[in-house]
């Protein structure tokens, strides 16, 4: 995390062992999620008029890379009225779900954006000791891919002038390849680079 975490008690005294048990629950998000930017966890039991017996609260709100956010807004546990371990526990269950709806949406959205048409292009460059090359367009759009996003075994068959198939993404250094197969129906189509053919 790259700020620490904000733990507050509202209405009731702190208490170390239940700042170390949020602190062990934060730390059980980040191994489920990966990296978590900032967190607030604010734990309060609200005026007895207001509920009936000491039901407490457990807001949430954790900001993830890019901006986006979680929150567990004033989500009162529903079983026992005076059990704060089980209202933590209640409040980061829905946390962790929240998460996993997040995942799940950012794997829709690459997917999505990784799954557009796919394309036919032709080896240009090849290095077989470092495990990449590129792909030279029918446009001459070049695309840099990496022998883990080839088809099981076919990296080893590749050659320059190669026809493959492939599915593109724009990475953080440029466009690169997501998925790579040979074309092997396309060996008698036009040299792609301009360079060659009758």
């Amino acid at each position: 995390m790259e700020t620490e975490p904000q733990i507050v008690f509202e209405q009731m005294d702190p208490s170390d062992a239940v700042r170390q048990r949020v602190l062990d629950e934060l730390a059980e998000l980040e191994r489920f999620h990966g990296r978590i930017t900032s967190a607030r966890v604010a734990m309060s039991i609200p005026p007895r008029e207001h509920q009936k017996g000491y039901l407490h609260r457990v807001n949430i709100h954790l900001v993830l890379p890019g901006g986006r956010e979680v929150a567990v807004s004033d989500n009162p546990h529903s079983g026992r009225a005076d059990d704060l371990d089980s209202a933590i526990e209640g409040a980061f269950a829905v946390a962790r779900r929240q998460l996993q709806d997040e995942k799940r949406q950012l794997e829709g959205k690459t997917k999505a954006h990784a799954g557009g048409p796919e394309q036919i292009g032709q080896v240009i460059r090849l290095y077989p000791v470092d495990g990449f090359g590129f792909i030279v367009t029918p446009s001459g759009h070049e695309v840099w891919f990496s022998q883990r996003k080839v088809k099981r075994g076919e990296f080893d068959k590749m050659e320059i002038g190669t026809r493959v198939y492939f599915e593109e993404e724009l990475g953080d250094q440029g466009p690169l390849a997501t998925t790579v197969r040979i074309a092997h129906d396309a060996a008698g189509d036009a040299d792609l680079t301009g360079s060659g053919g009758a």
